[in-house]
This record gives C-alpha cells, sequence and structure tokens, in this order.
C-alpha cells in the first residue's frame, strides 16, 4: 500500500459512508477504528492487511478523525484474536466477499494458464490480472507474500 496520501485521496478512499458508520454503533473505540480501518483498506486493496504496520499513520489519523476518536487507539486493535477474525467476517459478508478456498486455488491457476500466460509472463503483471479476476469473482485474495507497491 502506498505510504504518502493527499488529503483529496484520503477522502476519496478513506471516508466512511453513513452506511458504514451504522455498522460501527455498538462497538468501543479502539474496536470501532480497527475495523472501519479494515473495512475501507478491504475496499481499496481487496484484502486485510497482514500486519498493523501496512496502514499508514496519516490513514489511521483521517479514519479515527471521522470516528472522533484517538488515532493512538489503533495500537491497541488486536491483530490476532477473535475480534479480528469476526470483523474480517462482518467486512466480507458486507461487501459481498467470501474467503478462497483450494478449488477457487485451482480455478486462478487454470484461468492464468488458459487466460495470461500467452501474453504476459511477468510475475506482477500476472498478480495484478490474478488479483482483479478474484474481485470480479467477489472472492477474497490470500496471499502469504508482502503485496507490490502500486
Amino acid at each position: 500500500m502506498k505510504r504518502n496520501w493527499q488529503p483529496e485521496e484520503l477522502i476519496e478512499h478513506w471516508t466512511l459512508l453513513p452506511t458504514e458508520l451504522d455498522l460501527l454503533t455498538q462497538r468501543g473505540a479502539t474496536n470501532r477504528l480497527g475495523f472501519a480501518v479494515l473495512l475501507k483498506f478491504y475496499q481499496y486493496e481487496g484484502r486485510f492487511p497482514m500486519t498493523p504496520a501496512e496502514i499508514p499513520p496519516a490513514v489511521v489519523r483521517y479514519v479515527a478523525d471521522q470516528l472522533k476518536c484517538d488515532p493512538d487507539q489503533f495500537g491497541d486493535y488486536d491483530f490476532s484474536g477473535r475480534t479480528i477474525k469476526a470483523h474480517r467476517a462482518r467486512v466480507r459478508h458486507t461487501l459481498g466477499f467470501r474467503e478462497a478456498t483450494v478449488e477457487d486455488g485451482r480455478t486462478l491457476t487454470a484461468w492464468l494458464e488458459t487466460q495470461m500466460l500467452a501474453y504476459d509472463l511477468k510475475l506482477e503483471s500476472l498478480t495484478q490480472a490474478a488479483l482483479h479476476h478474484l474481485r470480479h469473482l467477489k472472492t477474497e485474495e490470500c496471499r502469504k507474500i508482502p503485496p507490490f507497491d502500486a
């Protein structure tokens, strides 16, 4: 994810809509901020962050300002417990996505072999095509490698 954001970019990609704010009504400040950042990150990247360090401080500040909470509370958001798992499930459900399966991996591999490899052999191009295809199918990507910087 890019590290430096212009104000108009923050507004465009990280502003919480009224329907999104409605999802946050019964959460404590730390969990509201964590959930909101996960939701907007997923909308922008098509995946969840692997660590809190992936999220630029300017983004956390901008989202926290909208929620009228302290951006430092994001440091208390647990990236490994039950809460984040529930938040990820809620984000997927809200956005109409589902988790990828082993069969999805096989299907994606076959799609890349038949549709992409004849045209492009560059790893970055194939990765971007795969991510675009998964978004089109409303299937969450599952990567164990760090994302390419845009």
